[in-house]
């Protein structure tokens, strides 16, 4: 019976993550956006981090120029 990657519990139901391409149950996951929690972290951050990056566009330093 083939085992979750991150928890190792064996399921007949795994999903294929989209992202990083290892085989996830679905208290692993989202099974809906196909990312295991691994990812889903990592897309956290990236969005995380392109909204700090728009919003230091915004800022003006003063001591700059």
């Amino acid at each position: 019976m083939p085992e979750c990657f991150l928890c190792g519990m064996e399921t007949d139901a795994l999903y294929t993550c989209k992202r990083c391409g290892e085989r996830f149950c679905e208290e692993c996951g989202d099974v809906e956006e196909h990312l295991c929690l691994f990812c889903l972290d990592d897309e956290a951050v990236d969005d995380e981090y392109d909204d700090e990056e728009h919003d230091d566009e915004d800022e003006t330093d003063p001591d700059w120029g």
